[in-house]
């Protein structure tokens, strides 16, 4: 029994040696104070062969605490029970419910150093730094095979890259300002021209903010405000402008839906489209009240008013008039009184009035196709009745 209790009275007594020791700080136990003199090892570490206490598997060695802490997975800052298990993230990248690091919007992995790298301003998330490499868009624009497009009417700022609305006369638009448009909308009655997009014919710029070209008025081919004295080019039926004003051309009147009609045969001018319309009248005929009649001498021949002469020399196309008789052949040929039945078209000088014997000299054609030059005297004037 005496032996028994010196055995456990040097064993107690070779321990607390062992606890005096001031051991490495990797060891848990040990000989001496070097670190290859372990005997045991924190939980966190493992003896090796050498007597040296290193850390286990999944840990490494923290230089500021000198503790074996976590290896977290090179994609965390902090991680728990497995290097994979992320619980906080380094900067440019999120942590999501399933404890991973992944990279932040604005942001893809580059997997050659595991570092985030900004995509395109324009990208909301991407696959890489191009402006073709867009998986999702920031607010304002929608994707279109890799881009983030601005939606119509807007254009990209090259400065902020922000989507800007284009001018208010533009559809399509490479910068903000009136002469930057690339297309326009036919329903604002524009056209494009040199970058600008125009008020179509018959419209006008307004001060409306939408861009819409006004109508012009019915009058007007161009013009610069909506009324009738504000035209600067009139249409073909119109002469002007006069004082700003479009006026129907003579022959034509306004009719009642503002366009310029055309007046009665009779009329030269008029105020509407029957023969009690006239204004005026052309040389041959006169002003009757609002009527346009034959002057004195002058017949009415089917709504034509032709001279006592002309008349006359018409009836000789379908008449031979035995009071007709030629004096004289201009071509030396004679022309007696029975070839003057063949007579197809005449074209008489005028005659001079108050004269019995009256004469004119002009070019006949018969009808076998000759034509001859003949002097013609008229001994009396005496009038078949009217053609």
């Amino acid at each position: 029994m005496r032996h028994i209790n010196a055995y456990l009275w040097l064993f107690f007594l070779f321990a607390s040696s062992l606890e005096d020791q001031n051991c490495h700080r990797t060891c848990a136990t040990c000989d001496s104070a070097n670190k290859n003199k372990c005997l045991t090892c924190p939980t966190s570490r493992t003896l090796t062969p050498r007597n040296e206490c290193r850390c286990k598997d999944g840990f490494i060695e923290d230089p500021d605490s000198n503790e074996c802490i976590l290896d977290c997975d090179p994609t965390c800052q902090e991680c728990e029970e497995k290097p994979s298990k992320c619980t906080k993230c380094p900067l440019k990248r999120r942590l999501t419910e399933s404890n991973q690091c992944v990279c932040a919007d604005f942001f893809y992995e580059n997997k050659k150093d595991l570092d985030c790298k900004p995509c395109n301003r324009k990208c909301l998330k991407c696959f890489g730094p191009l402006a073709t490499n867009c998986l999702d868009c920031n607010s304002g624009r929608h994707l279109s095979e890799g881009s983030c497009l601005c939606p119509s009417g807007h254009f990209d700022h090259p400065l902020t890259m922000e989507c800007r609305e284009c001018h208010s006369t533009c559809l399509e638009c490479e910068g903000g300002d009136s002469d930057e448009c690339k297309s326009c909308d036919a329903v604002l009655n524009r056209f494009l021209l040199n970058g600008r997009c125009l008020c179509r014919e018959g419209f006008y710029e307004t001060s409306e903010t939408n861009g819409v070209c006004a109508r012009c008025h019915s009058s007007c081919d161009t013009c610069f405000g909506p009324k009738e004295n504000q035209c600067i080019l009139c249409p073909n039926n119109r002469r002007g402008p006069v004082d700003g004003s479009c006026i129907c051309n003579p022959g034509l009147f306004i009719g009642p839906d503002g366009d310029c009609k055309r007046c009665h045969g009779s009329c030269k001018t008029c105020k509407g489209p029957s023969a009690n319309d006239c204004l005026s009248c052309s040389n041959e005929k006169e002003l009757n009240g609002t009527s346009c009649i034959c002057k004195s001498g002058y017949f009415n021949n089917g709504g034509e008013c032709i001279g006592n002469f002309q008349l006359f020399f018409a009836q000789i196309i379908k008449n031979v008039i035995q009071t007709v008789r030629v004096a004289q052949v201009l071509d030396q040929t004679l022309v007696y009184l029975a070839d003057l039945g063949e007579l197809l078209l005449i074209s008489p000088a005028l005659v001079p009035e108050n004269m019995s014997m009256m004469e004119t000299i002009g070019v006949y054609r018969f009808q076998n196709g000759t034509r001859k030059r003949l002097k013609v005297l008229l001994s009396q004037l005496e009038y078949p009745p009217l053609l």
